[in-house]
């Protein structure tokens, strides 16, 4: 006979005892637990919106008036620069302070030419 058979057969006379052995193991074996030991993720989620909803409200406005103080600061900045590039040091007027001291240079080495 087939070894296959034979193994079918006992196995069928044994039923009642592989029936209870199964449900023995079914019922000592461990129990399925939720991953990540039970952290409830949308708790999480909302629990930081909230935190990004209170952030944005109590920081957001302050943030929002120092960005407008250093708006007004930088247009000042930049009047007062060009204030001094136009009124104080004018370029043309360096241009004239620039040639003249290069004719007293020019005057100085001739008196030491002269003197020599």
């Amino acid at each position: 006979m087939n070894p296959k058979w034979n193994l079918l057969r006992a196995l069928w006379g044994h039923r009642t005892k592989l029936l209870v052995l199964v449900l023995i193991a079914s019922l000592m074996a461990p129990q399925p637990v939720r991953a990540q030991f039970g952290i409830d993720w949308a708790a999480i989620v909302a629990a930081i919106n909230s935190i990004g909803t209170a952030i944005s409200n109590t920081i957001g406005p302050a943030l929002r008036q120092i960005n407008g103080a250093l708006g007004m600061l930088n247009g000042l900045m930049s009047s007062l620069q060009a204030f001094f590039i136009n009124i104080v040091y004018p370029q043309s007027a360096i241009n004239r302070a620039q040639g003249l001291v290069g004719a007293i240079q020019g005057l100085y080495t001739q008196s030491q030419a002269i003197s020599a």
